[in-house]
């Protein structure tokens, strides 16, 4: 369908021993997408079968939120450039990171 692709939706169906359990549609979009063509899909995809629908906002995005002061910015990016262009003394692993942490 059409309108599922635009709100970047994916669709799929649980299955338990092979047998159908229930369907499952996930929509991402924003409140303004929410059309008589989203509705429409919705019927379509379940008929007169009864559905439960949950609002939840998407999770807070911190690389946006760092990236959104310009003097974090400007900190965040120049670390960056300093690795790539090694001219970092000195640059940890995940695993010494996680060694630290105990």
């Amino acid at each position: 369908m059409k309108y599922v692709k635009q709100i970047r939706g994916h669709w799929r169906q649980k299955k338990e021993y092979g047998i159908l359990k229930r369907m499952e549609a996930v929509y991402q979009l924003k409140p303004h997408e929410l059309t008589e063509d989203f509705l429409k899909t919705i019927i379509e995809r379940f008929g007169d079968k009864e559905i439960k629908i949950t609002i939840e906002e998407k999770p807070f995005d911190e690389t946006a939120y760092l990236l959104s002061n310009e003097a974090n910015r400007k900190h965040l990016l120049a670390g960056i450039e300093a690795v790539k262009q090694g001219r970092v003394s000195h640059v940890l692993t995940l695993e010494q990171i996680e060694a630290m942490a105990k």
